[in-house]
């Protein structure tokens, strides 16, 4: 059984990883944050729109759960001071591992920036928002929604 615990936890670190993928915020998907919060709304006019791609920079989970199962997996090599020290080795290149396998699953998502002219004050307002159903162009009538995670929706009908 002790040579199926680095399986297993190998693993569990790929689910893991997984279920942290979760889905996008944009126009079409809402946090379960803000499903049920009263969000401020505003008319607004679109003044510009341009491609840009949203990076996830927080490899942090990955890290966590890289360095947990690999410190636990080489925790089952050696005696004494050797198991300590294929403890930290294992946890260090888990570590490593996770952080890695994090960018890879995190990806580069295709995303709007776009600036609005809020109708009220008068003031510009950029927003960055990943793809959705929704298409923006300069001079389109909008809603700037403010709330949890800020977001821009095209005026229906």
């Amino acid at each position: 059984m002790q040579s199926a615990k680095p399986t297993i936890l190998i693993t569990l670190l790929a689910l893991a990883l997984t279920a942290c993928a979760g889905y996008p915020l944009n126009g079409d998907n809402y946090s379960h944050r803000s499903a049920l919060e009263a969000q401020p709304t505003e008319l607004a006019t679109v003044v510009a729109v341009r491609p840009v791609s949203e990076v996830n920079q927080d490899n942090t989970t990955g890290t966590l759960l890289g360095g947990a199962a690999g410190g636990i997996a080489a925790s089952t090599v050696g005696h004494g001071a050797g198991r300590a020290l294929a403890t930290l080795g294992g946890a260090a290149v888990g570590a490593y591992a996770g952080s890695q396998a994090q960018k890879l699953t995190s990806g580069h998502n295709p995303a709007f920036q776009i600036t609005v002219r809020r109708q009220r004050s008068g003031r510009l307002t950029t927003v960055v928002q990943r793809v959705g159903r929704a298409r923006f162009h300069r001079g389109q009538q909008v809603l700037y929604i403010r709330g949890r995670n800020t977001r821009i929706e095209p005026i229906e009908g």
